[in-house]
């Protein structure tokens, strides 16, 4: 009998018994596993798929006079699927002092429209980052995001925020 398995049929299957079909993950107990980057209750959401996309951000960081407005770009990272990369932060062309050429990548933090950037050199030079930011789907017609992050370049230290809206 379906989901039912031994000699006198006292196993049970609960994934076979109530058909549970799992897209990214692996039934156990009846209930989906999903797989890192994947959500839902049968892992069928990509968890940073409404984060990728254009965005028009408003920059500005403390200990700089300058307020930096332009694009951002949200990409899927090939290698890891809860991970994101982000390209034009601390843009290098907006500010007095070499910004970065490099993406910066992420991780999408589960269950919530959150990312972390760990701390990395995006440039592989003294110039490190780290930081958050979240994306805020309330408004369906104008998606919004905010961004805080520091910019540590040997001993000077930079807080930086955007905000913004998805253009694309």
């Amino acid at each position: 009998m379906k989901g039912f398995s031994g000699e006198t049929c006292s196993e049970v299957d609960l994934c076979e018994l109530n058909d549970v079909v799992c897209v990214y993950g692996n039934c156990e107990e009846g209930v989906c596993i999903c797989e890192t980057g994947y959500e839902g209750d049968e892992c069928q959401i990509e968890t940073r798929a409404m984060i990728i996309g254009k965005y028009a951000i408003t920059e500005g960081c403390e200990n700089l006079d300058t307020l930096g407005v332009y694009d951002i770009e949200i990409e899927r990272n090939l290698n890891s699927a809860d991970r994101i990369n982000i390209t034009n932060l601390f843009n290098y062309t907006q500010w007095g002092l070499p910004g970065f050429f490099s993406k910066w990548e992420a991780r999408v933090n589960p269950g919530t429209n959150g990312f972390t950037i760990y701390n990395q050199s995006p440039d592989d030079n003294a110039k490190t980052v780290s930081g958050s930011g979240n994306v805020d789907f309330s408004d369906t017609n104008q998606i919004s995001i905010t961004i805080d992050y520091q910019v540590l370049d040997g001993n000077k230290s930079y807080s930086c925020s955007i905000t913004g809206v998805k253009v694309e």
